[in-house]
């Protein structure tokens, strides 16, 4: 029996079990359920970086644990809000390249003997190259540094001057899944860093080597763990390892951690913009207090002021026979690490 048909018969018994997890009272899969029930059965796109070792979301024992413990789609804000906005970035691309952009498809790899194998396309050109779109907060950095690149540079025609495609690894290894199963050669990734006023464009090419390691990545997990229940050694280190006590971070930690760390570090950008601008309005006041505009109007001013504090050292030194005791409250402070979740 070849993978083909092994994979057709788990697949009969996986439905079986995630259609009476996931059918509601009207004996349908609700909308929102679609493709988290896809999910159960098939590998997707957004899989295979944690099959690979390049999702900073799920690792890949998280990932087989999906294909036995069921979980319905839950409505997180940046899900819905990169869905609202596919059709918005779609026309900003547009508007960039002169390309129509038609609506996404689905697609296997029953072609290429691999069934079990789907990626969601979110835009396709006329000629069926592939466009994946992104909603992003924040350029975070890895260990090589951006993440995402400056974006292809176009001419007022569409055409490319200058190409570019630094983008995330998860998204890199994404892109790659749809060339393999669309057969094409390259795609473009658009993305709308919600902090910017313009959408960044990328030209991403086929990677055959990275493609194949998908391949084996995908079939190695179904064929050699799924599919025989038997799970990936632990890796990492254990709770019970840590001095402090501790917990492990689920999915929904690893996310809000994530955001936390992007608005800090974008915090601290716009603190220290701030305070460049705070200083160039300063000396452009000189020894003045007020800035107007051509119409006399006040723009901003400056107000000086001297403050007045509790000298506590000084009243030591001439009282030493006075004694201070601090009364301890209990506080709390979140510490988040610098760095990202690997």
């Amino acid at each position: 029996m070849n993978r083909v048909e092994i994979y057709k018969l788990w697949k009969e018994k996986q439905s079986h079990k995630a259609l009476d997890f996931f059918l509601d009272e009207n004996n349908q899969i609700p909308e929102s359920d679609q493709i988290a029930y896809l999910h159960t059965m098939s590998i997707g796109g957004s899989m295979d970086a944690s099959l690979l070792g390049l999702s900073k979301w799920r690792s890949i024992n998280d990932l087989y644990d999906s294909f036995f413990n069921f979980q319905k789609s839950e409505g997180k804000f940046v899900f819905d809000r990169g869905h609202v906005f596919e059709q918005f970035v779609a026309e900003q691309f547009e508007k960039v390249t002169h390309k129509k952009v038609c609506d996404g498809i689905t697609v296997d790899g029953t072609k290429y003997k691999a069934p079990w194998s789907f990626a969601q396309i979110d835009r396709t050109l006329e000629d069926g190259t592939p466009l994946e779109i992104k909603v992003a907060t924040f350029n975070s950095e890895d260990e090589d540094g951006k993440e995402w690149g400056t974006g292809c540079k176009f001419n007022e025609h569409g055409d490319v001057l200058i190409t570019d495609d630094c983008i995330p690894k998860a998204y890199y290894c994404q892109c790659q899944k749809q060339m393999w199963l669309t057969g094409k050669q390259e795609m473009f990734l658009a993305c709308w860093l919600t902090s910017e006023v313009h959408i960044r464009i990328y030209l991403i090419k086929r990677n055959d080597e990275l493609i194949q390691m998908i391949r084996d990545a995908e079939e190695d997990f179904l064929f050699n763990h799924v599919i025989p229940a038997i799970p990936y050694e632990n890796e990492g280190a254990l709770v019970d390892e840590y001095e402090e006590d501790a917990v492990f971070g689920d999915e929904d930690a690893l996310s809000y951690v994530d955001e936390l760390q992007e608005i800090n570090a974008y915090l601290s950008q716009l603190k220290k913009r701030k305070d460049e601008i705070v200083s160039i309005l300063k000396n452009k006041l000189g020894e003045h207090e007020v800035c107007v505009d051509k119409d006399g109007k006040k723009l901003y001013s400056l107000t000086r002021f001297l403050t007045h504090r509790f000298d506590v050292d000084g009243l030591l030194n001439d009282h030493p026979e006075m004694k201070y005791y601090y009364r301890k409250i209990p506080s709390e402070r979140l510490n988040v690490c610098k760095k990202k979740v690997d």
